[in-house]
């Protein structure tokens, strides 16, 4: 006899997949190249992690075309907002000096 719980749960994830094809199928993908599909386990979610395709202040837009507000901002400059312009701009302009010279630079 299966419990309610793991029913539910068997539920859940077949929706999930049923939901995120594409998400899904990068996954199966990465699992061909990387152990358990990543480089970070704590990206890693069951039955498998969203793949974002993009993100623009604070939503994520995944593979599949769901759109996700974004409460964790990558726990670092995502917090200004994906693709933000005035760090996206900062960080064009230095590179147009040149970078990872491979020595001293007053860059």
């Amino acid at each position: 006899m299966t419990s309610p719980i793991i029913t539910h749960l068997h539920t859940s994830h077949t929706r999930y997949k049923t939901r995120k094809p594409k998400s899904y199928a990068a996954h199966q993908e990465a699992l061909k190249h990387l152990p358990g599909g990543n480089t970070r386990s704590s990206i890693f979610s069951t039955p498998f992690p969203l793949t974002i395709a993009s993100g623009k202040n604070g939503t994520l837009t995944s593979l599949d075309g769901h759109t996700y507000t974004d409460f964790l901002g990558e726990y670092s400059a995502g917090l200004f907002g994906h693709s933000n312009a005035r760090i996206a701009n900062a960080i064009s302009t230095a590179m147009t000096g040149g970078w990872n010279f491979g020595g001293i630079s007053n860059a």
